[in-house]
């Protein structure tokens, strides 16, 4: 269920061995955590009673380079759902996403 998919998200994150990182949200009613360990950081954005809208996330105290991501997106379209992947240019992912929705961030690079 989509229920679930919140607690396979935050599996991910919790396989970083505890490594949280500190993260500041200004949207009402989104709630974000984060980890990373050397070679990964993961980002869980809950969108609860929110509103449709745009996305900003800045990846501060990431390293220099060339970094991949990927972005699985559990709404009311998609369930869990591999939606976008790429290179991360900087330290900004700029996306979208709907009320009631997840989103999964992963970005990884090389050590």
């Amino acid at each position: 269920t989509k229920t679930y998919n919140s607690f396979r998200c935050f599996d991910k994150l919790y396989r970083l061995n505890g490594n949280e990182v500190k993260t500041d949200c200004d949207t009402e009613n989104t709630y974000v955590l984060a980890a990373k360990n050397e070679g990964e950081a993961v980002l869980l954005i809950s969108n609860y009673n929110g509103k449709n809208g745009d996305v900003k996330v800045n990846f501060d105290g990431l390293p220099e380079g060339k970094k991949r991501y990927s972005v699985v997106r559990t709404d009311k379209y998609y369930s869990h759902t591999l939606d976008e992947e790429g290179v991360l240019d900087g330290n900004i992912w700029e996306g979208s996403m709907l009320k009631n929705s997840t989103l999964l961030i992963t970005v990884t690079w090389e050590i």
